[in-house]
């Protein structure tokens, strides 16, 4: 689990999907979230203790508080979820639509 921990990535197929979407939604409470929008309900105070993931145990140090990838959803199916390959940059603006 720690070596998919280091060498995964989202898969752009889940960005599309009706999944992420739902997810975005409901992380947001916004009918069309940005990433800014979404950044900032995942991790509204960076500093503080409210971040998506605090309570989840990390596969890489086994310690309290992982990344957004690992803390999303456990019945993600894995095609969604796969060995990192290419790096895919978006804008902070975009809307997920």
């Amino acid at each position: 689990r720690r070596r998919q921990s280091r060498e995964a990535g989202i898969s752009v197929a889940y960005l599309l999907s009706q999944e992420f979407w739902d997810w975005a939604r409901k992380q947001t409470d916004m009918e069309d979230p940005t990433f800014l929008d979404l950044k900032n309900a995942i991790w509204p105070d960076e500093r503080g203790d409210q971040w998506h993931g605090r309570d989840k145990v990390c596969p890489r140090d086994e310690k309290r508080g992982c990344s957004l990838l690992d803390a999303l959803p456990v019945d993600l199916p894995s095609k969604f979820r796969q060995e990192a390959a290419h790096f895919l940059s978006r804008v902070w603006r975009y809307k997920i639509s």
